[in-house]
């Protein structure tokens, strides 16, 4: 990773983006503030993306999988930093890091954030951008199936 930045845990910062306050939303409108978690080692890459790594003191269990029974952190991207429209779902997605790899969030079986949830809680669309190569959801209900 070439990183330009990097805020470290600092609460505030400019990792993220501050326009707005420095308050993210969800898919339906909700407000999100990623840039005060001090549990968040945050950084911006030479690209512009914001990230946030989060290690866990424990393995959590998210899910049916071998995978999900593992996470061991999780990573929320803003694949365009400071630009908008700075919301889940449309250019923030969270991936798990597990024993056996990085997982997109809202993988099937996920149970942290649950794929069905991708409407309404942006950060479980990752696995569907990454899986179905669109973001459909945003302008009609979506199935996996």
């Amino acid at each position: 990773m070439n990183v330009q930045k990097v805020c470290g845990q600092e609460a505030g910062g400019d990792c993220f983006s501050t326009q707005n306050g420095g308050m993210y939303k969800d898919i339906v409108g909700n407000d999100w503030d990623i840039r005060n978690n001090a549990n968040s080692y945050k950084l911006v890459l030479s690209d512009g993306t914001s990230v946030g790594i989060n290690a866990y003191k424990n393995y959590y269990d998210y899910g049916d999988s071998e995978a999900l029974k593992y996470v061991l952190g999780g990573i929320v991207v803003d694949v365009n930093g400071d630009k908008d429209p700075n919301a889940k779902g449309k250019d923030v997605f969270k991936f798990h890091i597990t024993k056996y790899g990085i997982i997109p969030s809202g993988t099937q079986g996920d149970t942290d954030n649950p794929p069905e949830n991708c409407r309404t809680h942006g950060l479980a669309c990752a696995a569907w951008v990454i899986t179905k190569g669109n973001m459909d959801y945003l302008k009609k209900d979506v199935s996996w199936r």
